[in-house]
């Protein structure tokens, strides 16, 4: 490969600062030109896979059949199948462009779940959610709940939720909007060692 740095090898014996410096821009600039190359040549290396050969809709249903096998755990903070859609970039896109892939919102971090949240794409979601608030965690579990909730109340068919009674009562008691397509609601109250959790905000009534 023929690069520019060349031009510089004339003078080697009586380079200036100025001409080193421009000459170690250059070379920078070489190799983030060869690192994109490399990149692309990948990129096309990749799509020669037999695998990539197949009907996009054969790759969507594996997804559907993947996010089955290996979902996110969302006390375990797991991505799962998610994590084999960087891969190849052919699988990413097929997993970006599937909403139904993305219709099951787990407690991942409120910034990841108003990602998953948008991929879905209007369709009706499902939330399965540990409000148990973790040491040291400022109650993030319990205003992840609260907020992306909130946020897709109107789409939510299937709302699943484990936890002390006291996080129980402050999740539900903040969701004030009807949700019409509702369809599945369970809520699991967990009693736990007291001496684990913090006293407030959680001291709220258990009935």
């Amino acid at each position: 490969m023929r690069t520019r740095v060349g031009l510089f090898d004339s003078s080697h014996g009586s380079k200036t600062h100025n001409s080193l410096v421009d000459a170690r821009d250059l070379v920078d600039e070489e190799i983030q030109a060869s690192v994109r190359a490399t990149r692309l040549l990948c990129h096309q290396r990749n799509f020669l896979v037999p695998i990539n050969a197949l009907p996009l809709e054969v790759f969507r249903r594996i997804f559907e059949l993947l996010v089955l096998l290996d979902p996110s755990d969302a006390i375990d903070f797991y991505m799962g199948w998610i994590s084999a859609t960087p891969v190849f970039r052919l699988w990413r896109d097929v997993a970006l462009n599937h909403s139904v892939l993305w219709r099951s919102i787990p407690s991942l971090g409120l910034s990841k779940a108003h990602i998953l949240a948008e991929r879905a794409k209007g369709i009706p979601v499902v939330i399965h959610s540990d409000t148990y608030p973790r040491i040291n965690s400022k109650h993030e579990e319990v205003l992840f709940d609260i907020e992306i909730i909130s946020a897709n109340l109107e789409r939510l068919t299937e709302l699943v939720l484990q936890g002390h009674p006291s996080t129980l009562c402050l999740v539900v008691r903040c969701l004030t909007l009807t949700a019409p397509v509702l369809n599945i609601l369970k809520l699991v109250a967990l009693e736990t060692d007291p001496l684990t959790y913090p006293s407030a905000p959680y001291n709220l009534p258990l009935n």
